[in-house]
This record gives C-alpha cells, sequence and structure tokens, in this order.
C-alpha cells in the first residue's frame, strides 16, 4: 500500500481497480465476436454454394444447424423448380406428338370433305353426308388448333417457371450478401471494442511511472467507486528539483 510521503519506484503498482466488469465485458465481447464469426462463416459459405459437407468450416453449432437447414430449403426449391419445369417439357414434347397426328387427321378430313363436296354437286352423294363429312372437318380443326395453342401455352409455362426460379435464386443470394455485409459490419466493430476492452482489462493495476515521492492520495478505501477523470494520488518524480 501507498500513503503520502511514501517513495516508490518505477513500475511500482500503485493502485489496483476491480477487474470484475472488465473481464465480465470481455468474455461477453469474446462471445459475440465468435458468434459473428461463425455467422459470416456460415454466409460465405452459401454465398460460395458450397454443398453440406462444408458444414464443418462453420465453428458455431447453432449457425451450422442452420447453415444445413438452409442448404435443404434452397436445394428442395430448386429441386421444385427443376421438378416443374421438366413436367412441362415432357407434356410439351408430348402434344407436339400430338399436333402432327391431329395436323394430318385435318388434311384427311378435308380432302374427305372435298370428295363428298364433287360427290353432291354431281348428285351422287347426299346433302347430308357433304354436311356430316364438313361437321367432322371443322371438329379436326379446332382440335389441331387448340393442340398448337397448347404448345404455345406451355412454352409460355416453361419460361415463366424458369423466369421464377432464376427471381428466387437472385433474391436468395441477395439477400444472403445483405446479411453478409452487416454481419462483418457488425464483426469489425466489435474487434474495435475488444482492443478497447483488452486495453480497459490491462489498465486495471496502475503502475508508478517514475521513481518519485506520493505528494497527495485520495481518500479512497478498497470498494471505493473512482469515476473516469478523477484525481487519485499526486506523484513527484525523484532528482527533480521543485519549482
Amino acid at each position: 500500500s501507498v500513503a503520502i510521503g511514501s517513495h516508490v519506484k518505477k513500475n511500482d503498482v500503485l493502485i489496483t481497480l476491480d477487474d470484475t466488469y472488465a473481464k465480465s465485458d470481455l468474455a461477453r465481447a469474446r462471445v459475440e465476436f465468435n458468434l459473428l464469426e461463425a455467422e459470416i462463416q456460415r454466409l460465405r459459405a452459401e454465398m460460395n454454394k458450397e454443398g453440406v459437407e462444408a458444414v464443418d468450416n462453420v465453428s458455431n453449432p447453432i449457425q451450422q444447424k442452420i447453415f444445413i437447414n438452409r442448404q435443404k430449403e434452397y436445394t428442395s426449391k430448386i429441386a421444385a423448380f427443376n421438378f416443374d419445369i421438366k413436367s412441362l417439357q415432357q407434356k410439351l414434347q408430348t402434344v407436339i406428338g400430338d399436333v402432327e397426328l391431329a395436323e394430318e387427321q385435318f388434311s384427311i378430313q378435308k380432302k374427305i370433305e372435298a370428295a363428298r363436296r364433287q360427290l353432291y354437286e354431281r348428285d351422287i352423294g347426299s346433302f347430308l353426308n357433304m354436311l356430316t363429312a364438313r361437321d367432322v372437318r371443322l371438329t379436326s380443326e379446332r382440335a389441331f388448333r387448340s393442340i398448337k395453342n397448347s404448345i404455345s401455352n406451355l412454352r409460355s409455362d416453361i419460361e415463366a417457371v424458369k423466369a421464377t426460379k432464376q427471381a428466387f435464386i437472385s433474391e436468395w443470394f441477395s439477400g444472403i450478401g445483405v446479411d453478409l455485409s452487416q454481419a462483418t459490419k457488425e464483426r469489425d466493430a466489435k474487434t474495435e471494442e475488444l482492443v478497447k476492452l483488452r486495453r480497459r482489462q490491462k489498465n486495471v493495476r496502475i503502475l508508478d511511472p517514475a521513481d518519485g515521492v506520493i505528494m497527495e492520495l485520495s481518500d479512497l478505501f478498497v470498494g471505493a467507486i473512482v469515476n473516469e477523470g478523477k484525481t487519485v494520488l499526486s506523484l513527484v518524480p525523484s532528482n527533480v528539483p521543485l519549482t
């Protein structure tokens, strides 16, 4: 302990501050830093489209679980889009095959109708047979046009699903980018806080800067609160003439 008039040497401990809060704050900041670092690890793995095997590169169990769940969600969404696209493409190929048959059938019905008309005009065929042939031709024409429209609609549906898939991918990775930027910003701020807290913990022991004599000493006791900026003691260095 020191008192007024005490001779002290350089690097002697003059005052020791309670480091309970300093340790607590430092421990809290370290935990928060590690959580942010793990979140950044996860976000980078997601941004780089790494598979579930990259989970070992994420240091925090909670972030590992989030990574796995998000990988499943993303994979499931993409698989659903691909399934819809493939189903529509298969249906399109079937319809394309059907349109060839419908076109051939339409062509045949036109020829039958023309033949029935010629027979009617020659008074060989009946008017009813000619009308029946025309009705069948109109039905086959309607079916042919309907199938052709189906091809156009299916192609539009495929492009719509592809566009929705691409929009989902863009939004997904845009969100990752925003989260990564925010987490990095918070991690950098936490790094600066850690530097300050380490310095604060280091400064709980106030050392004598030079050999000297204690001239003034505040009325302090163990457990007393010292406010920032308060003068607790005055030291006169040895071998320095008083003025």
